[in-house]
């Protein structure tokens, strides 16, 4: 019984580690989903900023998202700091007169904690975009990212590094 037990569970981990991805690569080969190319659509998008101790990099962040090519009535902007020692809060607020809106997690719960924060009680897009504090965007990112929304079969996006 024990050497039965024993082969099936590495015969599942194989599976798991290199069967699963096999077998998608299989079934995507042999379907291939291709977006509906549509008008281009315009929907409201949060863009969420992942950030902790990020006083180095945020505000040339932010003013690399405040020169999107997306209308700004559109897109709110919000950083989630998860409970920053140094200026990145401050730094942050300095831009609440631009419509940069600041999540401060006071105590250090993690990214996933003040991401879904703000998901929950202050989004408002009916896309959110997730993004890091040290990851620059192109000017035309957004309208990128929604444009493949346009299709009623795509639920989610993925950026190209």
């Amino acid at each position: 019984m024990v050497f039965f037990l024993f082969w099936f569970l590495f015969s599942l981990l194989l599976y798991v580690y290199f069967g699963y991805p096999f077998l998608l690569l299989i079934i995507s080969r042999m379907k291939k989903l291709r977006v509906r190319e549509r008008p281009e659509i315009v929907p409201f998008v949060t863009l969420i900023i992942a950030a902790h101790n990020e006083e180095e990099v945020i505000a040339r962040k932010i003013e690399g998202v405040l020169s999107q090519d997306y209308s700004k009535d559109k897109l709110q902007v919000v950083v989630a700091s998860d409970a920053s020692t140094d200026r990145t809060n401050q730094i942050v607020s300095s831009y609440s007169q631009r419509g940069i809106e600041l999540y401060d997690q006071k105590e250090h719960k993690g990214k996933s904690a003040a991401l879904n924060h703000v998901v929950e009680n202050i989004a408002r897009g009916e896309i959110i975009v997730f993004n890091d504090a040290t990851t620059l965007i192109e000017r035309d990112a957004n309208r990128k990212i929604t444009s493949n929304f346009s299709d009623d079969k795509v639920g989610s996006v993925s950026g190209k590094l």
